[in-house]
């Protein structure tokens, strides 16, 4: 089944607890950012296969859950992370692929739209690169083609989390990673309906960065922004 994926976290705290079928495929191209928020570039690949993640800092650790919504609760994390401010694009994975050799496959609509037809083992795969090609654990165990729990004996073994890797500095988030990052507020420590950081619904655009909109809703045929251009806050 295709797929996009769009959010990284780098974590160099203790181990979520959240579960593997937890994992979340988000479809939205922006998260909150607030005032406080620091926002930080990691650089990956090399040569002409160079590239650049941003990363949003989500602290406020040990925020209340969401228990308006569906699912829930959702969105308490007790643990500062750091996850993607924008889609993985097309190009980063090519480069990826150029230097990893991992045959992930996806639709080629452009350099800066988002990845999209992917599994969520090319999705892991993918983390998997990041983490290797910088010197740290890969984040999931896959045996040809498949993937398997971390066991006791592995290096970066953690019997609090079978599916990530102790070890490893890059991650696929989960629902509750991803949730807190679109919809909490850490000023009025609450939640809003939509990840604009408003209860507003969204400007519908085709593409842009006016406050208040988001790409959603269009034809079909029109596929989607640039991972930086899906909306504004």
């Amino acid at each position: 089944m295709g797929s996009l994926f769009c959010c990284l976290l780098d974590r160099a705290f203790p181990n979520p607890t959240s579960m593997f079928m937890k994992f979340t495929i988000a479809f939205v191209a922006f998260l909150i950012c607030f005032c406080h928020c620091t926002v930080r570039a990691d650089t990956f690949g090399s040569g002409t296969n160079l590239f650049e993640i941003e990363f949003v800092t989500i602290g406020n650790t040990g925020n209340p859950p969401d228990t308006s919504g569906n699912p829930n609760p959702a969105g308490s994390i007790g643990y500062q992370y750091r996850i993607g401010k924008y889609e993985i694009s097309e190009d980063m994975v090519n480069k990826a692929n150029n230097l990893g050799g991992l045959g992930i496959t996806h639709n080629n609509r452009g350099t800066n739209k988002p990845v999209t037809s992917v599994s969520w083992l090319e999705a892991a795969t993918f983390i998997n690169w990041l983490n290797l090609s910088t010197g740290n654990q890969p984040a999931y165990k896959i045996d040809s083609g498949t993937f398997q729990l971390w066991e006791p004996g592995d290096e970066g073994y953690d019997p609090t989390n079978l599916f990530r890797n102790g070890l490893s500095k890059y991650f696929l988030p989960s629902a509750d990673e991803w949730y807190k990052a679109a919809y909490f507020d850490p000023i009025n420590n609450s939640y809003h309906d939509y990840p604009t950081g408003s209860d507003n619904i969204p400007l519908a655009v085709a593409n842009g960065t006016t406050a208040d909109s988001a790409v959603y809703n269009q034809d079909f045929a029109i596929g989607p922004a640039d991972i930086n251009l899906a909306g504004g806050l």
